[in-house]
C-alpha cells in the first residue's frame, strides 16, 4: 500500500496516472488546484474500510488478509497554516476508535515534534509545535524514529523533519518488527518515506543465557537452586551447573507464562459456567484455587516483563504490564543499528558492513599513539596516604560487607556476559552467598582474578537520538555482578580518602562536590571575557577530549 499527498494533479489526470500504476484499488481525496489532495492505493491482499475523510487526513479500518491483523491507518496531508492545522488535531483526536485498537498515522505533518528537526532558515521560528506535541500526548502516541538522512523537506538552506510515521502503543504490540526509512529524494523537495511493518530479524547466533526474575516466584524454583547449587564447587562451576539445569526446567515446568494465563482464563471461565448451572463446593474451591494460580502467574508475567523493560522510574506491583511490554519493544528498536552513513558518505545497511566499520572505527580510537620522551617531573607535594587508613584499605573482607554491596545494587541492571543479574544473588543469598563470600574473599588474599570474572560485554550507547554515523555511539562494558561486588568493596574503602587525595579543581567523582561547579565557572569565565575591556586579552583553548579516558600518554 502506499499513499500520495499533494499531488498537484486531479480529475481525468490523476484517474490515467493511478491505473498505470498497476494497483487494485485506490481512493484519494481531489487536490484543490496545485495544493492539497490525498491518494491512496493499495494490493489485493490488502482490505481497507474508508471511516473518515477531510482535505487533510485520510482514516481508515485497515487489515491484511495474509496475516489477518487488522489496525486503524491515517494518511496525513496538515495544512501550512497553523490554524488549519489547529483544526486537523481536533478532528484526529475526535475519531472514534477502540483505544486497545493499533493505530499508525503516516504523511506530511507540516510540524515538527523536536528542536533539532530543523536546521538552516530563519532563526526567529525555531521552536517545536506545541500543539502537534499535545495531540500526540493525548492521543497516546509515538514517534517511531526512522533509519536513514534525518531531515525529509528541503528547500534553499532550510531543512526540516515535517514527514514521519507515528503510532500507539498497541502498533508496537502487533508489529514489533516495524521500521521507518528515509528514502531517497527524487524530484521533489519532500523524501518518500517507508514503513517496513514486518522486517526480518537478522541472525545475531544463538540466544545467550538470561536469568529470569520471575523464575523466584515459581514454588519448585528453590528446590531446583539447592539441588544443583553445591558447596564443594567453585562459584563458576556452580552458575554453568544452574545454568544448564534452568534452562531444561523453564522448558519443562515454568513453561511459557502467556500459554500459562491464558489456560487458566480458559479453565476460569468454563468453571464459572458450571457454576451458574450447578453451584457445588467442589466448583467453588476450584474456582478459588485456579484464580490464587491465576494472581501468581500475573505476578510472574509483571516481573518478566518489567524485567525486559528496564524501567528505571515506575516500580511492580500496579500491574503495569502492558506499558512494561510497549516499553521494552520501543527500547529494542532503539537499542538496533539499521543503517548509519559512512567515511565517504553513502548509507549503509549491509549488517557485515557496519559490523566491519565499528571495529575499525573504535579500534582506530583506542589504539595508542607513538609520542615524544615526555621531559622527567620532579613530583612536589604529591598526597599520599596515612598508614592508618592504608590499613583500613588492606583489612579482611567480611561477610556483613560482601552482603552489604550485593543488596545495594540494582536488581535488574543490564547483565554480564554470564547473563545473572544482581536479583539472583539477592533472592537466592541464604543459598549462594556462601559461594560469593568465598570468591571475594579469595580475591582480596591472593590478589588472583579468574578470567571467567572478567568477561565483559561490549554495548554501544546511542549519544543523540537517531544516530546516523558511528561516532555518535560510545562504548560501554557490562560487567559481571561478581566483579562489581568486587570494584564496590574497593571504591566504598576508597571513598572515605578520595577528597584528600584528589585536587580541589577536580569536582566529580567525590562526595560533594559536583561538576556542575565547573561548568558555572567556565561560563563566568567566558562572560568575563566577553566583558572585559583594556590591553591585555584572554583566550580559550577548547579541547577536544574524546580519547582522553584512553590516553595516558
Amino acid at each position: 500500500m502506499f499513499a500520495i499527498v499533494e499531488p498537484r494533479i486531479s480529475g481525468a489526470a490523476a484517474d490515467a496516472f493511478i491505473r498505470r500504476t498497476g494497483y487494485d484499488f485506490s481512493y484519494r481525496v481531489e487536490a484543490n488546484g496545485l495544493s492539497g489532495g490525498i491518494w491512496v492505493m493499495w494490493r489485493d491482499k490488502m482490505q481497507f474500510d474508508v471511516l473518515a475523510v477531510s482535505n487533510q487526513f485520510f482514516h481508515g479500518w485497515c487489515r491484511d488478509l495474509d496475516s489477518n491483523v487488522s489496525f486503524f491507518l491515517t494518511f496525513v496531508y496538515a495544512s501550512p497554516n497553523q490554524r488549519g492545522r489547529r483544526l486537523l488535531w481536533d478532528q484526529l483526536c475526535a475519531l472514534e476508535m477502540d483505544s486497545d485498537a493499533p493505530w499508525v498515522l503516516g504523511g506530511d505533518f507540516n510540524a515538527i515534534y523536536y528542536a533539532d528537526d530543523r536546521q538552516g532558515g530563519s532563526q526567529c521560528r525555531m521552536g517545536v509545535c506545541r500543539l502537534f506535541g499535545d495531540f500526540m500526548f493525548e492521543s497516546g502516541l509515538y514517534d517511531m524514529g526512522f533509519n536513514g538522512p534525518r531531515f525529509t523537506w528541503k528547500r534553499g538552506d532550510l531543512q526540516q523533519r515535517l514527514d514521519r510515521w507515528i503510532c500507539s502503543g498497541a502498533w508496537y504490540c502487533a508489529f514489533p518488527l516495524s521500521e521507518v526509512f528515509h528514502l531517497q529524494r527524487l524530484g521533489s523537495d519532500h523524501r518518500p518515506i517507508l514503513l517496513a511493518t514486518d522486517r526480518l530479524q537478522r541472525n545475531q547466533g544463538a540466544r545467550p543465557f538470561r536469568f529470569i526474575a520471575a523464575w523466584n516466584e515459581h514454588p519448585e524454583f528453590a528446590p531446583l537452586l539447592s539441588e544443583s547449587w553445591k558447596m564443594e564447587k567453585g562459584i563458576f562451576e556452580n552458575l554453568t551447573d544452574f545454568q544448564n539445569c534452568s534452562r531444561r526446567w523453564n522448558r519443562e515446568v515454568f513453561g511459557h507464562i502467556g500459554q500459562r494465563k491464558n489456560q487458566l482464563l480458559a479453565r476460569i471461565r468454563g468453571v464459572e459456567i458450571a457454576i451458574e448451572r450447578n453451584q457445588t463446593p467442589f466448583l467453588l474451591d476450584l474456582e478459588r484455587s485456579l484464580k490464587v494460580e491465576l494472581f501468581e502467574v500475573l505476578k510472574q508475567e509483571e516481573s518478566l516483563w518489567f524485567q525486559k523493560s528496564r524501567s528505571q522510574w515506575i516500580e511492580q506491583g500496579d500491574r503495569n504490564t502492558k506499558y512494561f511490554h510497549a516499553k521494552t519493544l520501543s527500547r529494542r528498536r532503539k537499542n538496533s543499528i539499521k543503517m548509519l552513513r559512512l567515511d565517504n558518505g553513502a548509507w549503509c545497511d549491509d549488517p557485515k558492513v557496519l559490523q566491519e566499520h565499528a571495529v575499525d572505527f573504535f579500534s582506530s580510537l583506542f589504539t595508542s599513539e607513538p609520542c615524544p620522551e615526555p621531559p622527567e617531573l620532579v613530583l612536589m607535594g604529591f598526597p599520599q596516604i596515612h598508614r592508618d587508613a592504608m590499613q583500613g584499605l588492606l583489612r579482611e573482607v567480611t561477610l556483613d560487607e560482601v552482603t552489604e554491596v550485593v543488596f545495594s545494587m540494582s536488581p535488574l541492571k543490564a547483565p554480564g556476559a554470564d547473563g545473572f543479574h544482581a536479583t539472583f544473588f539477592q533472592k537466592n543469598w541464604s543459598t549462594v552467598g556462601e559461594s560469593v563470600f568465598r570468591f571475594v574473599s579469595d580475591f582480596f588474599e591472593h590478589g588472583h582474578l579468574l578470567d571467567d570474572a572478567n568477561q565483559t560485554l561490549l554495548v554501544l550507547i546511542p549519544k543523540v537520538q537517531n544516530p546516523t554515523k558511528i561516532s555518535q555511539y560510545r562504548p560501554i562494558s557490562l560487567c559481571i555482578v561478581l566483579y562489581k561486588v568486587i570494584t564496590k568493596i574497593l571504591v566504598n574503602r576508597l571513598k572515605p580518602l578520595l577528597s584528600d587525595l584528589v585536587s580541589q579543581n577536580q569536582v566529580s567523582f567525590v562526595p560533594g562536590r559536583q561538576i556542575t561547579d565547573n561548568i558555572i565557572l567556565a561560563q563566568e569565565i567566558v562572560h568575563s571575557m566577553a566583558k572585559k575591556n583594556g590591553a591585555k586579552a584572554w583566550m580559550a583553548v577548547k579541547v577536544d577530549l574524546e580519547k582522553a579516558y584512553d590516553r595516558l600518554e
